[in-house]
Order: C-alpha cells, then structure tokens, then sequence
C-alpha cells in the first residue's frame, strides 16, 4: 500500500507544476497527447474496416461505389497514420521551446 501512496504523490507533486506552465501551454499538451492516443484507435479501425471492405471493392472493380468506399477507408487510415507520425515529436518539443527542461528536478 506505501507503494500507491507514493505514486500517488508523485502525481499531486505533477499537479502543483502545471500552473508554472501556463494555462496555454498546459492546454495545447493535454489536448496534443488526447489527440495522439486516438489516433492509432482511429488508424487501426480504419485499416480493419479497409482490409473487410476489399473483396467487395475487387469483385465491384475500380469504377463501383464499393472501390470508392475502398479508396475513402484508406485515405483516412493513411491521415491518421501521417498525423500520428508527425504530432508525436511536437509532444516533447513543445516544453522545450518554452526553455524548460525534460529531466525532473532533483527533490
């Protein structure tokens, strides 16, 4: 039990950070690292709703509404995948613009 006890207060000693932050800062990281854990939900959805949607999109051929849906499927897997693979550096590079470290300070 002395082990959660102090996770937990690793966690409020987290807390009492994020003002010195900004709210703008603190705002833009929360919002960044949601968006980045949806994204691979979002990519791996649209890669199996892709990989099911192929065989109607075969026997339909290149021209039918089935290849359409195909091609839509793909496009957005793809973005997810792009996004994901492009705002994950922001996520530790943010702090560092402002000047502030990654390392947590010695107590």
């Amino acid at each position: 039990m002395r082990g959660a006890l102090d996770i937990v207060r690793g966690y409020l000693r987290i807390a009492a950070l994020l003002p010195a932050g900004g709210i703008g800062l603190v705002c833009a990281l929360v919002c960044l690292n949601l968006i980045l854990g949806l994204l691979p939900v979002v990519f791996v959805v649209a890669t199996s709703v892709m990989i099911g949607r192929v065989p109607e999109a075969v026997a339909g051929g290149v021209g039918s509404a089935e290849w359409s849906s195909l091609v839509v499927t793909f496009v957005i897997a793809a973005s997810a995948f792009v996004v994901q693979q492009m705002a994950a550096p922001l996520s530790s590079a943010t702090p560092k613009a402002r000047g502030a470290s990654a390392r947590p300070r010695a107590a």
